[in-house]
């Protein structure tokens, strides 16, 4: 069994949305998943 997890912090700035988050978080997952095997990155 292996994990891999994406993070992303951020401190609300006025326009930011929702998805801007998601999408950040995203990005930091699939870095994770390119990295191997127990991974976890922060964006």
């Amino acid at each position: 069994m292996t994990i891999r997890v994406g993070v992303f912090t951020c401190f609300p700035q006025q326009g930011s949305t929702p998805n801007f988050i998601f999408e950040r978080a995203d990005k930091a997952l699939y870095q994770a998943k390119a990295s191997g095997k127990n991974k976890v990155c922060f964006f």
